[in-house]
């Protein structure tokens, strides 16, 4: 009765069960010698009316052999698909493989060198949500751009492509010797050859969405700022719908979060939107230069307010204390005494100044909470040295919103000074009305990918006095 219920699920999964049904009944020999003679199968018109309902099934996509033999060892066949831009000449450096899915992961498992297409046998991974690909840089010819990567079960012949379109190496690009793809499946038939080609040949021509994320085209360039609250508007609801309805089976918290139109897709455009100057997010700079500097700007303003506040000057004016009005965030906070004005906007009350009830010598609450986030972006930063910038920002965006801070901390970054002189108005009007209002999701799962496992327990404790 096992092998029966088995083999129902994973003809289901296929899509085969009609057809392997009809062959069975085709053979009258065997149907008279199991069958009585009224029996079901042996009657041709409910047989034939029968094997018209299986049929539908196919329109279904089951899962039910995969979701039911967790500790089944699956075959899986793994084709990477390098561009043609990266010349003939295969990778020199060492590639790894992690993949991750719904029922469990394996460990990163080497690639023989110049090997694009491998399989491996691996405890019941469920359906695949993400993998991880990255090599470590050595060689003389590292640098590896990749289209797509597909990974199928041999066994219930299930399929997953995950778009790529971006370079590893540490020369290239944004410096990333490791990416994380979120998988999407593909219609490919088990016995379906033609159709399986078809599937190769999309997954060698580069894809219409890179990662993180794709800059959006817009059709008006007058009502961009409003596709992109849209955009926003939209990720945040697909994240509330997860925690609040029965979604797990259709899709999982990397693709809400990483995948196509995620949240990290469209806070990667709306702060590539607005910015005064071109020459700010040029070839090397990225979105998560403007958080760097507002680091650096931060961590300076901090010596000089601690180290002005350590001087003995029992005689000092209140005018030592006031903030030029010339001050300026992207020059150095060491010109300034006041350390409010680094994040804060010129019009908020300095904390050294006359009726704040903020201790000489201590930082503000809301100052306290800058030094936290501050202090997990050098974090980020210094600990992950595999990862480019567009990749740090994508497990910056990830680990605030586990926390459910990023909406205190993006809202605080608007108010920022450097945000002011780097950005347009319209950037912080998006961020301000869309973001904060709307998105206090409880995103509490362990989130499984890059160096998440370290900087996961760092912010669960960091940020524990901050939660709300």
């Amino acid at each position: 009765m096992g092998y029966g219920r088995a083999w129902v699920r994973l003809a289901l999964e296929r899509k085969c069960l009609s057809q392997f049904i009809r062959v069975l009944a085709s053979d009258p020999i065997l149907l008279k010698n199991l069958y009585k003679r009224y029996a079901f199968l042996r009657c041709e018109d409910e047989r034939e009316q029968a094997f018209f309902h299986l049929q539908t099934l196919t329109t279904v996509e089951f899962s039910c052999f995969t979701n039911a033999y967790a500790n089944s060892s699956l075959l899986y066949q793994v084709l990477v698909f390098p561009s043609a831009k990266s010349g003939n000449a295969p990778c020199s450096a060492q590639v790894y493989i992690h993949v991750v899915g719904s029922l469990g992961e394996t460990e990163c498992m080497l690639l023989p060198r110049g090997v694009i297409n491998f399989c491996f046998w691996a405890k019941n991974l469920g359906v695949i949500t993400s993998i991880r690909l990255g090599h470590d840089n050595a060689g003389s010819n590292p640098n590896w751009l990749v289209e797509h990567v597909l990974i199928r079960n041999e066994m219930t012949g299930q399929a997953f492509r995950f778009a790529c379109g971006r370079w590893l190496g540490s020369s290239v690009d944004d410096g990333s010797t490791e990416r994380y793809m979120v998988g999407y499946p593909v219609n490919t038939g088990p016995n379906d050859l033609e159709e399986f080609h078809k599937v190769i040949q999309t997954c060698a021509r580069p894809p219409e969405q890179v990662l993180p994320a794709t800059p959006m085209r817009s059709i008006d360039p007058e009502n961009e700022a409003i596709e992109l609250q849209t955009m926003l508007g939209d990720a945040i609801n697909r994240i509330i719908k997860f925690y609040h309805k029965n979604l797990n089976e259709k899709i999982s918290y990397a693709h809400l979060m990483c995948g196509e139109n995620g949240l990290v897709h469209a806070l990667l455009n709306i702060f590539t939107f607005g910015y005064k100057s071109a020459r700010f997010f040029g070839k090397n700079l990225s979105v998560w230069d403007f958080f760097l500097k507002v680091t650096m700007d931060f961590n300076q303003g901090i010596a000089a307010h601690l180290s002005q506040q350590q001087q003995p000057s029992p005689q000092a004016s209140p005018a030592r204390l006031k903030p030029s009005n010339n001050f300026n965030t992207m020059d150095s906070p060491r010109r300034n005494a006041s350390l409010s004005n680094l994040l804060d906007s010129p019009r908020r009350t300095p904390s050294g100044a006359a009726g704040s009830t903020t201790p000489q010598g201590s930082l503000s609450r809301s100052n306290q909470f800058r030094r936290m986030y501050t202090k997990l972006i050098t974090r980020i930063d210094v600990g992950c040295p595999r990862l480019g910038k567009d990749d740090k920002f994508q497990l910056f965006v990830c680990l605030a919103a586990h926390d459910r801070l990023l909406g205190r901390i993006i809202t605080d970054l608007t108010r920022a000074v450097a945000a002011t002189q780097v950005y347009n108005f319209v950037f912080i009007v998006i961020c301000s009305t869309s973001l904060m209002i709307t998105f206090n999701c409880s995103c509490t799962k362990t989130f499984r990918f890059f160096e998440s496992r370290v900087c996961l327990r760092f912010s669960l404790t960091f940020w524990r006095p901050f939660r709300t």
